[in-house]
């Protein structure tokens, strides 16, 4: 999908910080609520972001900040988002009060991303945050799970229909359920302690009705009328069914086959996400390239959605690897188990398998 490069200045992250206020944690603790300050005129840089991050940018400065997470992670993930989406990432999850997510966020942007100016901002943060470097997520964990059961089929959300849309039946649920029950123990543990929950919708803009109306990467052109499911920020989106991007009718429910291997797909970047977004990791990339450097034409005419040298490429194959340890067989599985064999390897080693 072609996008026309937007030329802006962005503000950038100052080495300074000011106390903005001092909010409640977790009932026992507080912590220094920061606001990032950014530079002006001699400061500013040029960039050419994309669109979730120059969107994510608009909610954070307008006060947004569990909005602007969401977008700047759908950059990451969708559009090949680098440090600086991290860095805003962290800024947000840390403003909104989200004390762990924000930790390990920063942690990712210093010792895993690398960028020196990035990672020097987010040290200063941490030295706030941590500075004792003292806190440690739960093992397999991006952050502390929040408040909330610990079985993730007592976290699913089902979404009531708007206008006229059909409600979600007791099949999709089912479905869903089913794939759960496909779900090895070791990555079940590591979904229940991130606390990653469920969301079933009739269609995707039933749940997000502006969604209609914003060009979802990966659809080429589609907006959300044209998504069957999705992660973003701790949760698993789901829809029963599209809507015709033309006409906005309804399509037919999508099989208990399709749901399924939506359904596990999606969790694979929960899974991803829960483990510190392994697939942007210098070992899952170096395992990527060597796993795609001598595809045969065939199979790489059926899998090249999984095959793109970018950080998207790692991030779908990542999930799609996941979603195969996790139970899924279709007519790609096979494909996929003899081509990531690095890949696996090493996600494997990361879960415990």
């Amino acid at each position: 999908m072609r996008k026309t490069a937007l030329a802006l200045f962005l503000p950038v992250p100052l080495l300074s910080m000011s106390i903005a206020a001092s909010l409640p944690f977790d009932g026992s603790q507080s912590f220094f609520l920061v606001q990032p300050c950014f530079a002006q005129a001699s400061g500013q840089r040029s960039s050419t972001p994309q669109q979730s991050y120059i969107s994510g940018l608009a909610f954070y400065k307008a006060g947004h900040y569990r909005e602007a997470a969401q977008l700047f992670w759908k950059n990451i993930t969708d559009e090949g988002g680098g440090p600086s989406a991290w860095l805003y990432m962290a800024h947000s999850y840390y403003a909104c009060g989200e004390r762990d997510k924000a930790i390990q966020t920063y942690r990712t942007v210093r010792d895993v991303l690398k960028s020196p100016q990035e990672a020097a901002v987010a040290s200063q943060y941490l030295a706030r945050l941590d500075p004792r470097n003292e806190w440690k997520p739960k093992e397999g964990t991006v952050a502390a799970a929040p408040k909330g059961s610990t079985n993730i089929k007592k976290r699913i959300e089902i979404v009531r229909p708007r206008i006229g849309h059909p409600e979600v039946s007791a099949d999709t649920i089912d479905a869903i359920d089913e794939a759960i029950n496909k779900i090895p123990p070791r990555i079940m543990k590591i979904l229940n302690d991130a606390r990653v929950s469920i969301c079933i919708t009739p269609t995707m803009i039933d749940k997000f009705p502006e969604g209609a109306y914003q060009e979802v990467a990966g659809y080429e052109g589609g907006t959300d009328k044209s998504c069957p499911g999705m992660y973003s920020n701790g949760i698993i989106y789901i829809a029963q069914h599209t809507v015709d991007e033309r006409t906005d009718d309804v399509k037919t429910a999508f099989s208990r086959d399709s749901i399924e291997e939506t359904f596990l797909h999606e969790t694979g970047h929960a899974v991803d996400f829960a483990l510190g977004a392994v697939s942007h990791t210098d070992e899952y990339k170096h395992a990527y390239l060597l796993d795609i450097a001598h595809v045969p034409d065939d199979v790489a005419h059926r899998i090249r959605y999984y095959l793109q040298k970018s950080t998207r490429g790692q991030v779908e194959s990542c999930a799609e690897v996941l979603a195969n340890l996790m139970g899924m067989h279709n007519r790609q599985s096979e494909d996929i188990n003899s081509v990531f064999k690095n890949t696996i390897a090493v996600l494997k080693k990361r879960i415990g398998l």
